[in-house]
Parts: structure tokens; C-alpha cells; sequence
């Protein structure tokens, strides 16, 4: 569409705009004269309602005055009078009925007056009549005033309807008035706008006129700059063949100036022989052709053809490139690549940058490849001349024409460089005044790098350069990209393998052969094979698993990972034998490696150890074992050993009282076995649940010499101590602990009949971190070695000889073993056996060193208690063992109250301190089955008498409160079973310590 065309159609929209709004206020004036005609009929219909109305209340207050007179004068005329006013009130109100059809609301009121009207008829008015026609007396008739209220109703609902139809009229009144104002106001502000729109309109499409020549001049400027400064020539040529116009490009292509040729035929450019004609029957397209410098140089010419239409005439357009130079430039980049086809990487690029140099006139070629990333980007800068490579290393890109580039992209300083540039160190030093560079560009569209020439002098002519540094850089980013992809992928591979060798677990890769491709450490570990021997091998030859329980091989487990990379048919840990012969259980499973079409690359198997979490796991299942059977145990313990104080306790009686030797013999007898069923249940208390040993700070070494002299004496076995001099001291129950050498012993001496050594080694260990192998925690610990030469353990045994009851000897009882491993558990320590039948057995113990000092302790001789002046108060829920307690302490001088529960305890206490005979020791049962105990009643007495003193018993010799009875308000405790001897040394004890006041702690007890 030409300039005047768009001119005429911006004004015509614009008119039509105008008339459009000029349609719609016509269309408004209608629309608002149709509402006016109907605001008309409403009000005129409102005038008619209110005439009518008025009239039927007129003729209501004429009827009433007719009735009355007459009522009073009995004359035919005024009664004439009322008829005519009824019909005419009828009439009236007959009239609003359909005007008030619009109106239920108001025409309902219409009916009920009328229907009341009726009413006050028939009931009152005919009535009175028909009265004073039979000759009534008027005045009595009026004076009866037959149903004046509902008449007075009629009418005051009458005044009250003509009152809102003078309101309705009055309300359309004013609603017409300000619509008819509001109309007004609005025609004219319409028009007002109407009339400014189309002033402005007019005024918008004069400015819009002036604005379209404005920019069709500058344009046509700007085709003619874009003409006049593009690289290629342009000339346009009329259907005869004559030349119209030459740009600048095209002088200085052939030579010529434009005054010279404008005119002449265009063969004096292109003598080609038919060329014009070629090119009118071309019309469009590409034609190669020879043109014709003056002066009759001729040069290889690309000529694009075009049409136009102008003025009615066709018009030839064609642009003209010189393509001698970029033929030139193709057979330079050929030969470029014949020279670095051989060549990758680093020494491509420095063999691309010797030719970039001797391709093109320049003094200086460069190439600037970026690496690494964010803060750690670096460059490197490598500048040839002449085929010789100058510099090649990193260098600063800051505040550089390198920079600036890389930035901003391709750049062309064609002078000045070091001007614009002050702060670039290289191009001072080469006193470079032309700078040309491209960015290199990954398939990501990054810049990774620069490549460009520099020069000494001022360039005018850049077309060959730019051309030539463009096929120049795409091979150059296309060999750095590949050379950072290989480099990746090493670093890639380099840390896939790190990540095996630092990885605690096995890994295998296969190929889909099954042939082993690498393994990484941990898997050269536990298999025996190393990289070089299992390369190739297949994997069943170096990954043997099999069945734990029937040893036999995983043949389709191994063949469904060659197949399918996937784990099937292990179930559970396997047995794996390794190439030297050792065998281990290991958790495996595999997964295919596939590429990035998902096709199956091969396989990697990665399998672990778990030999030391099986030996764990069955030590914490012989924990709960052990814990679940304390549980039992302590309370037969507890019962038994309530029992066991009875016998023990009347059998010393006896054996003091008893004159008869032979009799104190069997007595004798009886104590010894007595004492033997103590021990017994002593074990059976130390690994039963609750309560810690009774520890105080010993010497190992010391222990161990007496513990062992005493159990082997007269033995066949031989001791050989290898006990440091330094042994730390540890924190132990000497009792319980040696009870465990001496189970140790005892064995090592059955398990060598005709004698034999019994090693024993103690040393101090001290480990820094946590030790799989010892199962130890970072820390002081003292490990102690028992090492005999007797017939050894089976291998089926060893997961069982710490079971309770576990036993091989026709009359071994199951608990020796299994009561040293509570006391050692209980000790927080370890207990270990390695043993191979007819090697002999190796029980090893590990217990926390402590970091107090060792005291040598001097035992002073226990008082005897004052003969007649104690008195003790005794609570115990066995009556044999109140009696035994009343017996032993009566006959050795002490006065004794019993008592069988807490609450008796208490009251017999409070009663003696009221009394001024306060107890002076109080002996208390632990516990009390149903009752009050001793824990709960001492700390009600230390309530009443803080200096109470007391001692604690029990069958329970582990619980808590026995070990820590001062912590509870106990002066002492003696544990169950005891002899008659041992309570009396223990009661002279307590009473010849002085009364010291106890603070109760409160602590939770668990006992078995």
C-alpha cells in the first residue's frame, strides 16, 4: 500500500468513526424519548388512580351525611342521595381495579375496602333504613350507631390510599423533572465530545500525515546508508539494460565512478556475453559471472538478482559480491587442513595457529582458549608470527581488547587499539594499533576461547580477514570442545575409580560375557584375586558364593547377573570362598550398566563382608537369651536364697548348741552343701537381670596370681604369667571377677587331663578408634589371655558355650561360662574365645581401665557388740528367717522386735521413740512380696529419725541398692544367704560406727 493510500484510509476510518458516533447519540435520543413516553403513561395512569381515588372518598363522606339526614328527617331525597353515592363509590372503586393491575399490593387494598364496604352494607346501613322506615325514631337510630368502626376503618384506609397516590405522583413528578435535567446535561456533553473527537481526529490524522512523510524520508535515508556503506555492490538497472545507480561498495569493486557509468549500458561492468538477457530471464536468484575492473582487469563476481515495480516501470536489482578472495581463502583453509588433519589437541591448535599466521598478511596471530569455572577461570593466550609460535601460557584478560571480545563478541578495531586499550599489557608491548577477533563457541553457545589477528598498522580492508577467522574458529572451538570432553571423561573415570578404591564395599564390573573387567580394592581384599590375574576371567571362576547351610554354588545366581545384571535366587547371606582358600559371608547385589539408550553395557556386582555383623548379631541374641533367662533366674535366686538363710542360719544354731561331735559332724555336712547350693545360686544371680557389681579400684595383676594359684593348686597344669609390671589398675567386683578366672581355670584344667601349660597374658591396650576385630570403643582398656593346650572346641560349639546350660561334661551344671560372660557384660567389658580342636583354646577378657589411683587397703578387726544394751528391730516376710534373726542375735545379747511388713515396722519404731526406748538398729528384708519393703520404709524412718541406723539384706545381691546402700539411708547391708557368725560381726559393725544423719536420694530400681 503506498504512503497516499494509507493517508486515505486513516481518514477515511476516522470520518466513518465520527459517523459512528453520531449513529450512537441518535440511537441514545431515541432510547431515552421511548423511556420518556413510558415515565409519561406511568404517571399519567398515576393521575388517573389518584383522581379516582379522591372522587370515592368524596362520595364516602357524602354518603355518611345522606344517611344521616335521612335517619333524622325520614324524607325520600337524602335517601335518593345515598343510593346515588353508593353507585358512584362502587363505580370508582370498580375504575382502580385495573389501573391498579401493575400494583398487587395496592389493588389488593382496593378489594378489601370494597369487600368492607359490602359488609358495613349489608350489616349496618340497610339495616338502619329498613329500621326508620318501620318509623324508629331517627335520633335513637343515631344515637345506636350501628358498626360506626368499621365505617370509620373504610375511611381512614381510603385517606390513607389517596394519601400515597398523591405521594406516587408527586415522586414521579420530580423523577420526570431531573430526568428531563439529566437528559439535557447529557445531549450536550455528548455533543461536546462528539465535536471534540472529531476536531481531534481531524488533528491526529494531519499529525499522523506528517509523521508517515517524516519517516518514509528517513527511510528512504536509511536504505540509502544501508546502500551506500554495505560491503557488496549494488547497482539497479532499467528493462534496457542502462545503469540508474552504482553504490560506493560497487565503485571501488570495479574501479569506476558513478557519474561515469549512471547511463551506460551495464555491460561496461559485466561484459559477459547475454548477461542482461540472462538476467531478465532470470528475474530472481544467483548467477555466477566475470566482472570487468577499468582498466580491463577481469574477476570472479557472485551476482543476486531481484525485481521491483516503480512508478509502473520494472526495475533490476543486483548485488554484486567479489568472490576471488573467498576462493582464495578456500584453497588457504585446504591446505590448512592437510597440514593438521594428523594432529589433536594441544599440538592441533599450535598447528592451526602457524598456519592462521601464514594464511593472512597480519603481523601477529593469537588464540585464547578459557578453562575451569566461576572464581577459578584461567586463560591461556598463544601468539604466532609467521608460522612461529612466540608465547603459549596463561595471561590476564583484565581490562584487555582480549576481554572485551569475549564479551561482547566478534570486534574489529581497525586503529587505535592502544588507545582504547591503555591497560592491556600486550598490545603496548607490541605497539599494536589493529585488533580483529572472533569468540569460539561450544555447541551450547559458551564462549570458550578467542581467535584473531593483530597488526602494527591500519587496516582498511577486513573482509578477507573475517572470513578467513571464521573458518578458522569453528574448527578451533570444535577441537577445544573434544579435547575438554576426553579430559572430562578421564577426570570422570579418575574419580569413578577413586570413589571404588575409597568405598568399604566390593565392586566387580563384568562385561555381557561375563568376563571380569576391573575390580577395586576391597573386592581384591575378600576374593584373593587382583586387577591383572581376574581381567578376563569369568565371574563365577572369581566370585564363588555359596549356600551357607548346604555349600553348595549359586550356579543360576551368577548366571542371571551375566544375563540380566540383576541379583536372583541368593537368599540371605552367601558363602564366599576366596582364592586362598578362606571363606567369609558377604551380602551381594548387581545391577546392568547400561549407555544412554539404555542398552545393556554389562554389569557390576557389589557385594560385602559381613562376617563381623553375623559375630555381633548372635552376641546380642545370646544377650537377650541370657537376659530373658535372668529374669527367671533371679527369682528363683531370690526365693532360694531366702531358703537357703533358714538351713544355713539353724545349722549354725545347731552346730553351736549341739554337744555331740557326731551329730555336729552331720551338722557340718549339711552346712557344706548348704554352702555349695549357695554358690550355685549365687551364679545364677550374677547374670540375672538388674543391678551392678559391687566395684571398687584392684589390681588385675594381683587377681589373677591369686585367683589362679588357689583354683590349680595341686593341679597337673602349669602356670606361665606374662603380667606386665605397669598393668593398670581396673574398676571391679573382685569376687564376681575372680569367680570368672576361676571358671576359666577349671576348664582349662579339665580340658587337660595328663596337665599341660595354662598361658595367662595381661597387657594394657589403648585404642584410638573403634576396633572391629576386638569390638572394642576408642579408649584404656586391660586385655587378659587365657591360652591352654587342652583338646580344643569344636567349631559347632563356640556359638554356644556362653549359652546358659550349654554344657559338655556328664556333670558340669551350664553356668560357668554363661555367668562369667554376665559378669564380664555386666562389667562393660568383653569376653572372647578362639579355639581349633587338639590347638588348645584361647579365651580372651577386655575390661575399661581406670583412671584411679590404686589403694592398698588394711583391714582393722570388727568390735564385738555391746553385750544387753542394743536394740534391733527386725522386718522380714519369712518367719523362719525372723526366728533365725531373733535366735543369733538374742543369744549373742541384743534384744529383738519382729516385725513381717513395712507398716509395722514403722509404727513399732515411732512407738519406741515416743516411748524413750528408740531401736539402735534396724535389719530390713530388701524386698517384701504384697507389702512395704525396705527401700520404702527406710526412707519413711530417716523421716522420723535422720540418724537411724540400718541394714539392708537381700537375695538379690546385685541390686542396686545393695551396691550403693549408703545412697539410700543404709549404714550396711549383709546378702542372703549368710551365716549366724557373719550377721553378728556385721551388726557389731553398724553399731560401733557413729550416728551420722543420711539424706534419702531417690533412685529408680529394676530388680529381676
Amino acid at each position: 500500500m503506498s504512503k497516499e493510500d494509507g493517508l486515505a484510509s486513516r481518514h477515511v476510518g476516522s470520518s466513518a468513526l465520527g459517523v459512528g458516533v453520531i449513529l450512537i447519540l441518535a440511537i441514545a435520543f431515541l432510547t431515552l424519548a421511548i423511556r420518556e413516553h413510558a415515565a409519561d403513561d406511568a404517571r399519567s395512569t398515576e393521575y388517573a388512580i389518584l383522581r379516582a381515588a379522591t372522587a370515592a372518598e368524596t362520595d364516602f363522606a357524602a354518603l355518611e351525611t345522606s344517611l344521616r339526614n335521612y335517619l333524622l328527617t325520614g324524607q325520600t331525597l337524602p335517601l335518593q342521595q345515598f343510593e346515588r353515592r353508593r353507585i358512584a363509590f362502587q363505580s370508582h372503586l370498580s375504575e382502580l381495579i385495573p389501573l391498579l393491575q401493575a400494583q398487587p399490593g395496592r389493588r389488593d387494598t382496593i378489594r378489601a375496602i370494597g369487600t368492607e364496604f359490602q359488609t358495613w352494607l349489608r350489616d349496618a346501613a340497610r339495616v338502619e333504613i329498613s329500621m326508620r322506615k318501620q318509623g324508629r325514631d331517627g335520633t335513637a337510630l343515631m344515637a345506636r350507631g350501628l358498626d360506626s368502626a368499621l365505617f370509620d376503618r373504610i375511611r381512614a384506609e381510603l385517606g390513607r390510599f389517596v394519601r400515597e397516590s398523591n405521594g406516587e405522583l408527586e415522586q414521579l413528578n420530580d423523577t420526570m423533572r431531573w430526568r428531563r435535567l439529566l437528559q439535557t446535561c447529557g445531549f450536550a456533553l455528548l455533543t461536546a465530545l462528539a465535536v471534540s473527537f472529531l476536531v481531534t481526529s481531524s488533528y491526529r490524522n494531519y499529525r499522523a500525515f506528517r509523521r508517515h512523510l517524516r519517516k518514509a524520508e528517513e527511510a528512504t535515508a536509511q536504505n540509502r546508508a544501508i546502500i551506500d556503506n554495505t560491503l557488496d555492490g549494488v547497482i539497479t538497472v532499467n528493462e534496457e539494460g542502462r545503469i540508474l545507480s552504482i553504490n560506493p561498495a560497487a565503485e571501488r569493486m570495479f574501479v569506476q565512478n558513478a557519474k561515469d557509468v549512471i547511463g551506460q549500458n551495464v555491460a561496461l561492468l559485466v561484459p559477459q556475453r547475454l548477461f542482461f538477457h540472462d538476467m531478465k530471464n532470470a528475474g530472481r536468484g544467483a548467477i555466477m559471472a566475470v566482472g570487468q575492473r577499468q582498466g580491463y582487469y577481469p574477476f570472479q563476481i557472485e551476482i543476486s538478482l531481484s525485481t521491483m515495480e516503480l512508478g509502473g516501470r520494472r526495475q533490476y536489482v543486483a548485488i554484486v559480491r567479489d568472490v576471488g578472495e573467498r576462493q582464495k581463502s578456500e584453497e588457504t583453509l585446504r591446505q590448512i587442513s592437510l597440514g593438521v588433519s594428523h594432529t589433536t589437541g594441544e599440538e592441533f591448535l599450535r598447528s592451526l595457529l602457524k598456519q592462521l599466521s601464514k594464511a593472512l598478511p597480519n603481523d601477529y596471530a593469537f588464540l585464547v582458549e578459557l578453562s575451569g569455572k566461576g572464581s577459578g577461570q584461567f586463560s591461556t593466550l598463544a601468539l604466532a608470527e609467521q608460522g612461529n609460535i612466540l608465547r603459549n601460557g596463561q595471561c590476564a584478560l583484565t581490562n584487555s581488547a582480549f576481554a572485551d571480545s569475549i564479551e561482547r563478541g566478534f570486534r574489529a578495531h581497525l586503529g587505535g587499539a592502544r588507545v582504547l586499550f591503555p591497560e592491556d599489557v600486550l598490545l603496548q608491548e607490541l605497539r599494536i594499533e589493529s585488533f580483529i577477533a572472533t569468540p569460539l563457541m561450544d555447541h551450547r553457545g559458551r564462549t570458550i576461547g578467542l581467535i584473531g589477528v593483530l597488526d602494527r598498522k591500519q587496516l582498511c580492508d577486513t573482509q578477507s580477514t573475517e572470513s578467513t577467522l571464521q573458518i578458522f574458529a569453528a574448527r578451533a572451538a570444535a577441537e577445544i570442545e573434544r579435547k575438554r570432553s576426553e579430559e572430562d571423561l578421564s577426570a570422570e573415570k579418575e574419580r569413578l575409580a577413586v570413589t571404588m578404591r575409597s568405598m568399604a564395599d566390593g565392586f566387580i564390573t563384568i562385561d555381557n560375557s561375563g568376563s571380569v573387567l576391573m575390580l577395586n580394592p576391597v573386592a581384591e581384599s575378600l576374593t584373593g584375586w587382583t586387577q591383572e590375574e581376574a581381567a578376563g576371567k569369568p565371574l563365577a571362576t572369581v566370585f564363588q558364593i555359596f549356600n551357607e547351610r548346604n555349600r553348595k554354588r549359586y550356579t543360576l545366581a551368577i548366571q542371571r547377573i551375566v544375563e540380566a545384571g540383576v541379583a536372583e535366587g541368593v537368599d540371605g547371606p552367601a558363602l564366599m570362598i576366596s582364592k586362598d582358600g578362606s571363606e567369609r559371608l558377604v551380602e551381594s547385589n548387581a545391577a546392568p550398566i547400561r549407555d544412554r539408550v539404555n542398552g545393556r553395557l554389562g554389569a557390576v556386582v557389589v557385594f560385602r563382608d559381613v562376617t563381623e555383623k553375623r559375630r555381633l548379631d548372635e552376641e546380642r541374641q545370646k544377650a537377650d537369651k541370657l537376659e530373658s533367662l535372668g529374669v527367671v533366674a533371679g527369682g528363683i535366686a531370690h526365693d532360694f536364697n531366702n531358703l537357703l538363710t533358714a538351713i544355713l542360719g539353724n545349722i549354725s544354731l545347731a552346730l553351736l548348741t549341739s554337744p555331740n561331735p557326731e551329730v555336729g559332724e552331720r551338722l557340718g555336712a549339711a552346712k557344706r552343701a548348704t554352702n555349695r547350693a549357695q554358690e550355685l545360686a549365687q551364679q545364677l544371680l550374677t547374670f540375672a537381670k538388674g543391678g551392678a557389681p559391687v566395684k571398687q579400684t584392684a589390681s588385675m595383676a594381683q587377681l589373677l596370681r591369686d585367683t589362679l594359684s588357689l583354683s590349680l593348686h595341686g593341679s597337673k597344669a602349669h602356670i606361665e604369667f606374662q603380667v606386665g609390671e605397669d598393668l593398670w589398675p581396673v574398676d571391679i567386683d573382685p569376687g564376681q571377677i575372680s569367680q570368672v578366672i576361676n571358671n576359666l581355670a577349671m576348664n582349662a584344667d579339665q580340658a587337660m587331663p595328663a596337665g599341660g601349660v595354662l598361658r595367662v597374658h595381661a597387657e594394657n591396650v589403648e585404642l584410638m578408634a573403634h576396633s572391629i576385630s576386638l569390638g572394642l570403643d576408642a579408649g584404656r582398656w586391660v586385655k587378659i589371655s587365657l591360652q591352654d593346650q587342652g583338646i580344643g572346641i569344636p567349631e559347632e560349639y563356640l556359638k554356644k558355650i556362653f549359652d546358659p546350660y550349654f554344657t559338655t561334661k556328664p556333670k558340669g551344671s551350664g553356668l560357668g561360662l554363661a555367668t562369667a560372660y554376665s559378669i564380664v557384660k555386666n562389667h562393660h567389658g568383653i569376653i572372647a574365645v578362639d579355639s581349633k580342636p587338639g590347638e588348645g583354646s584361647t579365651f580372651t577378657i577386655c575390661l575399661p581401665a581406670s583412671d584411679k589411683e590404686l589403694v592398698t587397703q588394711t583391714q582393722d578387726p570388727v568390735p564385738m557388740a555391746p553385750k544387753g544394751t542394743a536394740r534391733v528391730l527386725v522386718l522380714d516376710d519369712e518367719e523362719a528367717i525372723c526366728m533365725l534373726v531373733t535366735c543369733a542375735l538374742e543369744e549373742l545379747g541384743y534384744k529383738v522386735t519382729e516385725t513381717n511388713d513395712g507398716t509395722q515396722a514403722i509404727a513399732a519404731y515411732e512407738k519406741a521413740m515416743k516411748d524413750g526406748q528408740p531401736y539402735d538398729l534396724f535389719i530390713s528384708d530388701l524386698t517384701i512380696p504384697g507389702g512395704m519393703g525396705g527401700q520404702e520404709t527406710i526412707k519413711r524412718l530417716l523421716e522420723i529419725d535422720p540418724d537411724i541406723r540400718a541394714i539392708v539384706s537381700s537375695g538379690y545381691a546385685n541390686d542396686p541398692v545393695m551396691s550403693r546402700f549408703e545412697e539410700y539411708g543404709f549404714s550396711g547391708m549383709i546378702a542372703k544367704p549368710y551365716e549366724i557368725d557373719a550377721l553378728g560381726r556385721k551388726v557389731a559393725e553398724v553399731l560401733s560406727q557413729p550416728r551420722r544423719r543420711v539424706i534419702f536420694h531417690q533412685f529408680d530400681r529394676k530388680t529381676a
